[in-house]
């Protein structure tokens, strides 16, 4: 995860020439699209099972009794399953607020 940040911060930090000529934004010649796009799959794929992760522990805990302590995750995906909440977050949503 440390890495996938690393290379998520470099390359937002990189000039890219299609920022600047708009006409050459989808020619790529950089290669960022094909780079930005590998690392995003990355971090979708290890978010997606840090999430169901977290589902299952809520699921096993759920029958428990026991009230411990939320984090973050767990606030976002109670807002997730609220179906009456106010303000409806996908898990697109989470992934991204949590990479924010």
């Amino acid at each position: 995860m440390i890495q996938l940040v690393k290379e998520m911060t470099v390359l937002g930090g990189k000039f890219n020439l299609g920022d600047m000529l708009w006409f050459v934004k989808k020619l790529d010649l950089q290669g960022f699209g094909k780079k930005l796009e590998s690392v995003r799959s990355r971090y979708d794929a290890i978010m997606e099972k840090i999430i169901k992760e977290h589902e299952d522990a809520r699921r096993n805990k759920s029958g428990d009794g026991d009230e411990t302590v939320k984090d973050l995750l767990d606030i976002l995906l109670d807002i997730y399953a609220d179906e009456h909440s106010e303000i409806r977050l996908t898990r697109e949503n989470i992934k991204a607020f949590i990479m924010v």
